[in-house]
């Protein structure tokens, strides 16, 4: 019995020695903000090219979650070459209800608890700004209303630009890679 007992405080022992380190790890890469301790929001840093700049995956996948009216988990983004943008997550039912439109909240109704969203948008340039035409937007297998689209399609490409005007980046042609958007003079 007290053998048990040691091997089981020993464990957490181990555990709470290995958290230590990452918490002490984060702090000096730079990722924890000295004033108050407290571990900084991630920040888009999108990769300046020579003439324009990168925005790999993970770095539009930051702007998305900033973008979105509801907090979602497990968020994934996949840029293709031709410029199919698609992202999914998992969100909880409760975050959409605090964010839902007249629209979405007759699809609430059959949605269970944690459910899967995805979308898909064609991203263009149009008179020097990021257009998101929205594919589909899906809710635990519900395609969502056209209104409730267009205005989270709008809301993802507002942030995009305004992202775009804080860098003070001035481009003039979108192309793609697979994994990043690429604008360029």
């Amino acid at each position: 019995m007290q053998e048990e007992r040691s091997f089981v405080y020993t464990i957490i022992l181990g555990i709470c020695m290995l958290l230590s380190l990452l918490m002490i790890g984060r702090m000096l890469l730079g990722n924890a903000d000295g004033a108050n301790g407290a571990v900084s929001e991630p920040q888009p840093q999108a990769d300046e090219e020579e003439n324009g700049m990168r925005l790999s995956e993970s770095e539009l996948g930051v702007l998305i979650e900033q973008a979105l009216p509801f907090a979602p988990e497990k968020l994934t983004v996949s840029i293709g070459a031709d410029g199919l943008v698609q992202v999914g997550a998992l969100v909880n039912k409760q975050a959409l209800s605090d964010a839902a439109t007249e629209g979405l909240r007759t699809v609430l109704l059959f949605l269970p608890e944690k459910c899967e969203v995805s979308g898909a948008w064609q991203v263009s340039a149009e008179n020097g700004k990021i257009v998101l035409a929205c594919r589909q937007i899906t809710a635990a297998g519900f395609t969502l209303p056209e209104q409730v689209a267009q205005g989270l399609s709008e809301r993802l490409a507002d942030t995009l630009n305004s992202q775009i005007e804080e860098n003070k980046i001035e481009w003039s042609q979108l192309n793609f890679t697979e994994g990043a958007l690429l604008l360029q003079q």
